[in-house]
C-alpha cells in the first residue's frame, strides 16, 4: 500500500484536492441556495434543463409566457445535463454538476502541464493554484451558466489538440462551444493558433472556420430570431462603442478609443483582479492570452460594469487563458535558468502563494474576511418557506421574486416578477433582496404585498421574516 502510495503520490494528492474542492463547492453553492441567496439566473438554467427532460426541450419562462433559452443564450451544454434529473430530479445535482465540472478542469490542467513541463510537483501546485482563483470560486458560486462548463471543456480541448488526439477532438470542441455562443470564438483563436504548427494546421483551419461560423449564425441568427427586438439582447451594452468606433478618423482618435475602453482606470482595475492571482506572471507568455483576446475585447467595450469584475462567471474564460500561459511562462523561465533545477518549482510555489493571497482577500469563502456571511446563513424560516414551496403542484403556475424562483423552477410556467401576476396561481416573495452586498428592501415587492393584503382575490398562506407565498382563490 506505502509503495503505491509513493509511487502514485502526485494523483494521491491530485484527486484529493479534487474531492476537497467537489465537496467544500457543492456545499457552499447548495447552502448559498437553500439560504435564498441565489438569482435569475440559477432558476433559468434549472428550468431549462428540466423542461428539456419533459416536453419543452430547451425552453423557460420568459416576460410573456414560455420562451426557447435562445431568446438569451446559445448554450445548449444546459440541455445536454437533462439526464442527470432523471437521477435526481433537483435544482441541486446541477449545483453539484457545475462544481464538479470546474474542479475537472484542474485535474485536466495537471496533465496538460505534467506533459509539457515534464514536473509533476510542479503541474500539481498549477492545479492547486487553479482551484483556489477567486474568480473561478464565484463563478461556481454565484448560480449556474452554461459558460461555466466551458473550463473543463476547454482545457481538454486543448490538451487533446496538444497531444494530437484528434478522434477525440472534435466531439469535446462541439461541447465546448455548446457552452454559449462566445466561447466559439476562443476556439476560433486556437484554431488560429494551430496554423504556426505544421501538424495541427489542417484541423487548425478546419475549427477556425467551423468557430467563426457558428458564432456569427448563433449570436447574429439564431439569438437574434428569438428576441422580442430582433437582436442579439447585450448589443445595448455595445451601443456607445460602436458610435464611438464608427467616429475613429484618424491614429489618433484610434488611440484614444483604444485608451478609453482598454487602459482606463477601471480596465487596469480588472487586470489587476483577474492577474493577481496569477502572480502577474502570464504577462510573459502573450501568445496564450490571444486566446482570449476576443473575450476580454467583448469584456472591455461593454458599458456593463459587472463584467470588468472577478465576480459573477464573466472571467471564466479569462481563467482558462491565464492558467494556459502560466503554463508557459514556467516553461520560458525554466529554459532561462535551466542550469538551476529548482527554478520552476519556485516559480510555481510564487504563483501558488499570490492564489492564496487572492484567495483570502476576495474569495466568495467563508475564509475571506470581508465574505457576505448572508448568503450562506440558513435559518428554520428559509427551511420552513421551502418545504411550503414544495408543495405547490407542478401543473400551477408561479411568479416569484428572483430568489425565490429558483425553488419553483421545475413546472411549465415559472414567471419572475413582475411579470405573470395576472396569470399567477401562486405569488411567492422575499420582500428584501438577498444578492451579494445587497439586502435592501424591494420596492416592487413592498407595494405587492400591500395591495395583494388588501385584495380578496389572494390568501396569504405563508408569512414568516421577509417572505411571503399568496394563492389565487
Amino acid at each position: 500500500m506505502i509503495k503505491k502510495f509513493l509511487k502514485n503520490w502526485d494523483k494521491f494528492l491530485l484527486f484529493l484536492m479534487l474531492a476537497i474542492y467537489v465537496v467544500v463547492m457543492s456545499f457552499l453553492s447548495i447552502r448559498k441556495y437553500q439560504s435564498f441567496a441565489d438569482s435569475y439566473d440559477l432558476a433559468n438554467a434549472d428550468q431549462t434543463v428540466w423542461t428539456s427532460g419533459h416536453d419543452y426541450p430547451f425552453s423557460l419562462t420568459g416576460v410573456k409566457g414560455r420562451v426557447s433559452r435562445l431568446q438569451f443564450h446559445a448554450d445548449f451544454i444546459l440541455a445536454l445535463l437533462a439526464p442527470f434529473y432523471w437521477l435526481w430530479n433537483d435544482v441541486r445535482m446541477l449545483l453539484i454538476l457545475q462544481s464538479l465540472s470546474l474542479a475537472l478542469a484542474g485535474v485536466v490542467l495537471f496533465y496538460l502541464a505534467r506533459d509539457i513541463l515534464k514536473n509533476k510537483l510542479v503541474a500539481l501546485i498549477l492545479s492547486a493554484s487553479y482551484w483556489l482563483n477567486p474568480g473561478l470560486l464565484w463563478t461556481n458560486i454565484y448560480d449556474v451558466h452554461g459558460v461555466s462548463f466551458a473550463p473543463f471543456l476547454l482545457l481538454l480541448l486543448f490538451w487533446l489538440v496538444y497531444k494530437m488526439k484528434w478522434k477525440l477532438v472534435w466531439p469535446i470542441f462541439i461541447l465546448s462551444i455548446f457552452c454559449k455562443e462566445n466561447v466559439a470564438l476562443f476556439t476560433a483563436m486556437l484554431g488560429l493558433g494551430m496554423l504556426f504548427s505544421p501538424k495541427r494546421r489542417k484541423i487548425g483551419v478546419i475549427m477556425f472556420l467551423v468557430s467563426s461560423v457558428y458564432f456569427y449564425v448563433a449570436s447574429f441568427v439564431w439569438i437574434p430570431h428569438f428576441s422580442d427586438n430582433g437582436q442579439h439582447w447585450v448589443m445595448g451594452w455595445y451601443s456607445d462603442a460602436k458610435r464611438k468606433l464608427f467616429e475613429i478618423k484618424s491614429a489618433t482618435s484610434l488611440w484614444f478609443f483604444v485608451k478609453g475602453y482598454f487602459f482606463n482606470f477601471d480596465s487596469f482595475k480588472y487586470y489587476r483582479k483577474l492577474l493577481e492571482p496569477f502572480a502577474f506572471l502570464p504577462l510573459l507568455s502573450v501568445w496564450p492570452l490571444f486566446l482570449v483576446a476576443p473575450e476580454l475585447a467583448i469584456i472591455s467595450l461593454s458599458s456593463q460594469g459587472q463584467m470588468k469584475s472577478i465576480v459573477m462567471h464573466y472571467d471564466s474564460l479569462m481563467v482558462v487563458g491565464m492558467v494556459i500561459a502560466n503554463i508557459w511562462t514556467v516553461k520560458y523561465i525554466s529554459w532561462l535558468f535551466k542550469k538551476i533545477k529548482i527554478v520552476p518549482i519556485l516559480v510555481s510555489l510564487l504563483i501558488l502563494v499570490a492564489s492564496l493571497r487572492s484567495n483570502y482577500f476576495y474569495s466568495p469563502l467563508p475564509t475571506t474576511p470581508g465574505h457576505w456571511r448572508l448568503m450562506y446563513r440558513l435559518r428554520q424560516v428559509e427551511k420552513d418557506f421551502d418545504k411550503v414551496l414544495k408543495q405547490i403542484p407542478t401543473e400551477d403556475i408561479i411568479t416569484a421574486s428572483s430568489e425565490v424562483r429558483n425553488h419553483l423552477t421545475h413546472r411549465v410556467n415559472a414567471f419572475n416578477l413582475p411579470h405573470g401576476i395576472e396569470e399567477a396561481d401562486w405569488i411567492a416573495m422575499t420582500e428584501k433582496n438577498h444578492l451579494v452586498g445587497d439586502y435592501e428592501k424591494k420596492p416592487f415587492e413592498t407595494d405587492l404585498i400591500k395591495k395583494l393584503d388588501a385584495d380578496d382575490n389572494y390568501q396569504l398562506v405563508f408569512h414568516q421574516g421577509d417572505y411571503f407565498l399568496y394563492k389565487r382563490k
